[in-house]
């Protein structure tokens, strides 16, 4: 480490993309994350887990232990929460009390993050939105057919399920649990707006289609995004209308992602990710994280302008940034990563998020994640689903089978959700 060098904290389930944009922008990193990927290693100048290695469990003492441990660290500007702390409310309280994260405090975010006052704010403020029973223990649909069991805490779409199990079964997915709510399916196509916020107005970086696949009983499990590109007709006008909105009516500060479907030129309001999302690293040509610390600073009462192009269109596309897609490459059947092979690996062209050598994976878990770039949308899903099938191909001739851990509950790479 480099004594009294800026640096900054930052802490979340997968915190590569993160920690890559301020070691970009110039700072000393220190990560915390459940992973510790080679390359999120390779951007910081020192690395922590926040829970059991592989697992998507926030350990509070971890993190807490980690942040008391670089607390005094001269240099040192304060610390940001990255994916899953906003899922994680106590946690993210408890540290809180050490060092006061860089963003919206928990208390905030847990307001945020509450079925019932998302739901009123949005009928209060006439904001488009699927039918929601936000209390799943008080209040259940008569007919579960076509409704959606959602839990408050969790991300990356592996907190939602249908609330039947599947064609032709009727029992429900699962029992209700408190925080759980009810939402009706609805049609559309899975967006979302990257913004950074100061509590008053949001300056919106980019919009992006998400991509998910069906795993393990869930039907919407993160799988990358698509971006920048612009919503149909009047959707983008409408949805970063939404999010001027939703700034003032809930605080919103710093980076941020507002999800929801897209149906035509119609929209429909989903939720808001108070954090850096997985978008993030599709812009690495713009000052992200100093447009957060900005808007920290501004939301403060300081005067911090945005360093991010101004005008009207959104950030990236003022910047005139082409277009870029993301997606998680899954194991082909169980083995261990050997060293030779996890070289292969961090050196095939757009991977991101590398295992380190001697890692475990069962069939089915995400191995790394794969950023491309192309002219046109149909061309860079293609050459996504190539790539993939490539590196799979590539890991099931080249490691000996091996034993596998417990599949994972959620994403392994790229959980940074959009």
């Amino acid at each position: 480490m480099t004594p009294h060098a800026p640096t900054l904290i930052v802490a979340g389930l997968s915190v590569r993309a993160l920690a890559q944009a301020a070691a970009r922008e110039g700072w000393q990193v220190l990560g915390i994350d459940a992973f510790g990927d080679a390359d999120t290693r390779a951007a910081c100048a020192d690395w922590r887990p926040i829970g059991p290695p592989g697992s998507l469990h926030i350990d509070a003492q971890a993190l807490e232990a980690a942040l008391q441990a670089w607390q005094g660290r001269p240099g040192l500007r304060g610390w940001i929460a990255g994916p899953g702390l906003e899922a994680a409310p106590a946690a993210l309280a408890r540290a809180a009390t050490l060092l006061p994260p860089l963003g919206m405090r928990a208390a905030a975010i847990a307001h945020l993050r509450d079925p019932a006052h998302w739901t009123s704010t949005l009928q209060t403020l006439g904001l488009p939105h699927p039918p929601t029973l936000p209390d799943a223990l008080a209040e259940a649909p008569p007919d579960r057919r076509g409704w959606l069991l959602k839990a408050a805490c969790g991300s990356g779409g592996w907190q939602v399920r249908r609330a039947l199990r599947g064609r032709g079964q009727d029992g429900p997915a699962r029992r209700p649990r408190p925080g759980d709510c009810w939402q009706r399916e609805r049609p559309g196509r899975a967006a979302s707006l990257l913004y950074v916020a100061d509590g008053r107005q949001a300056r919106v970086v980019a919009a992006q289609w998400q991509r998910s696949r069906a795993l393990r009983g869930r039907p919407w499990v993160f799988d990358g995004l698509i971006g920048p590109v612009r919503l149909p007709g009047a959707a983008q006008a409408a949805a970063e209308t939404a999010l001027q909105a939703l700034v003032p009516a809930f605080g919103l500060i710093g980076l941020g992602s507002l999800d929801l479907l897209v149906d035509g030129e119609a929209i429909e309001l989903l939720e808001i990710n108070p954090r850096a999302s997985a978008s993030l690293g599709l812009y690495p040509e713009l000052p992200l994280i100093a447009a957060h610390l900005a808007a920290c600073a501004r939301a403060a009462g300081l005067d911090a302008p945005c360093p991010l192009p101004p005008g009207p269109r959104t950030a990236a596309e003022a910047q005139g940034l082409s277009l870029r897609g993301s997606g998680l490459v899954e194991a082909p059947r169980p083995f261990v990563l050997s060293a030779g092979r996890a070289t292969a690996l961090a050196r095939w062209p757009g991977t991101h998020d590398h295992p380190m050598p001697g890692s475990r994976h069962g069939r089915g878990d995400p191995v790394c994640s794969l950023q491309l770039a192309a002219t046109d949308e149909a061309t860079l899903q293609v050459a996504l689903e190539q790539g993939r099938h490539a590196l799979q191909a590539l890991l099931c001739a080249a490691e000996a089978p091996g034993p596998a851990r417990p599949a994972p509950a959620g994403l392994a790479a790229g959980l940074a959700t959009a």
